[in-house]
């Protein structure tokens, strides 16, 4: 039987990801032409979205650690 809080985990790390790397798009289209100002705020959004994955990341390998889920059937690469 699969652990339903790693797949809701692993779920929230898709998103997570999904999101830094839509972030790092934008960033990386609008660095150089963009006003100082908006330079920041792409900045501090790619920091946050950072942080935002690292947690989930950080929280899903504490629950593998914990529960010794991946020998229960994840999804997540081994």
């Amino acid at each position: 039987m699969q652990c339903l809080e790693i797949v809701a985990l692993e779920e929230k790390l898709q998103r997570a990801r999904a999101a830094f790397e839509a972030v790092v798009q934008n960033y990386r289209k609008r660095i150089g032409v963009c006003p100082y100002e908006e330079y920041l705020r792409l900045s501090k959004r790619l920091e946050r979205a950072w942080h935002a994955f690292e947690r989930t990341r950080q929280d899903v390998e504490q629950h593998i650690q914990d529960h010794c889920c991946l020998s229960q059937g994840s999804k997540l690469p081994v």
